[in-house]
């Protein structure tokens, strides 16, 4: 696509009514077809446009992405070279022409009425509509015994459940937004683990009433390729950026959340610690040592913190011991390890 036609497109208005169903596609050839069955089987199909943003496969994903826009009108597919999620999903938007932008990762799937429900409550208000997530490990959906009900949340309380995890939803939860919540909000794609929050607090500046449906809406597929399952220095450096932006987009966008941002970045330091001391050569290791120093300088703040959702009196016992002596704190992390794996 030439410049000159993306600039067209990005200046016309978005249709209205029709939800852009951004897929961004990187050697997911094995889990692709279910994804997009998932999207042509939708019951509110006619009101989608489908943007698949192939990011340099080097599998047959390419070409399974092209056999399905051939089959199906309301879809096309991007081809770039790779350069990462981020600059995928941000292709999509520029490329997306609906009024509603979702995002749909294309090794995961929805529930068939999923984008119907999602156009009901944006048709009614709504500028975001988050879905609860169930993980699967194959192609068969899954369905928790009971649904918890539908919530609708205004104002800051739209900020404080993501940023608390609250009423099950993460900052990773599958999104439709309205087009002009997003705005000029793009993906950081300088960051490749917690992008997705970051944009995420981009747009919930704009964002002052949205919907959590009940039921789980879509399926996300757990398997060994996630970036969450790596601790690469350089990424773990990247999610302490993540969550650095997102308390200072917090604080830009709702001062009296500042509090409760602080404590999520100061539980992530802690975290990211006890995941590094899961590794056989913690104490040699220039990224332990770099994580635990950046602790020891919030120190203050994190006993001076008084949002207990993130931060309770236990964990700052326990960010008092890993300060203090870290190898007692490795024996107490590894003696709760193991606790959990008794009991599961």
């Amino acid at each position: 696509m030439s410049a000159e036609n993306t600039k067209s497109r990005r200046e016309s208005p978005a249709r209205a009514g029709v939800v852009s169903v951004v897929v961004p596609v990187y050697n997911v050839e094995k889990y692709l077809p279910r994804c997009l069955r998932s999207l042509a089987e939708q019951t509110a199909a006619k009101h989608l446009e489908i943007v698949l943003v192939d990011d340099g496969s080097t599998d047959a994903s390419g070409r399974i992405c092209d056999e399905f826009a051939r089959a199906h009108e309301n879809t096309r597919v991007l081809h770039r070279q790779n350069g990462g999620v981020s600059r995928a999903r941000n292709a999509g938007i520029e490329a997306a022409s609906g009024e509603y932008v979702a995002f749909v990762d294309g090794d995961d799937f929805l529930r068939r009425d999923a984008m119907e429900t999602a156009l009901s409550h944006l048709r009614a208000g709504a500028q975001a509509v988050f879905f609860r997530m169930a993980e699967v490990r194959g192609d068969e959906e899954a369905h928790p015994a009971s649904s918890p009900e539908t919530l609708l949340l205004e104002g800051p309380e739209v900020h404080r459940a993501l940023l608390t995890h609250r009423n099950g939803i993460l900052e990773n939860a599958p999104k439709i937004y309205r087009r002009d919540a997003i705005g000029t909000a793009r993906f950081p794609e300088d960051i490749r683990i917690g992008e997705d929050a970051v944009f995420l607090f981009r747009v919930l500046r704009n964002v002052r009433r949205a919907v959590i449906p009940g039921p789980a809406l879509y399926f996300y597929r757990v398997h060994s390729a996630s970036s969450m399952h790596t601790l690469r220095p350089k990424l773990l450096d990247e999610r302490i950026r993540a969550h650095e932006e997102v308390e200072r987009l917090t604080c830009e966008t709702w001062p009296e959340l500042a509090a409760v941002a602080q404590a999520r970045t100061l539980f992530m330091r802690i975290f990211i610690l006890n995941d590094l001391m899961d590794c056989p050569d913690m104490g040699d290791a220039a990224c332990f040592r770099r994580h635990l120093g950046a602790l020891r300088r919030n120190l203050g703040a994190l006993m001076k913190n008084r949002e207990r959702v993130w931060l309770p009196p236990s964990r700052k016992a326990y960010a008092l011991v890993l300060c203090a002596c870290p190898g007692a704190a490795r024996l107490l992390h590894r003696r709760r390890v193991e606790k959990r794996r008794r009991k599961g």
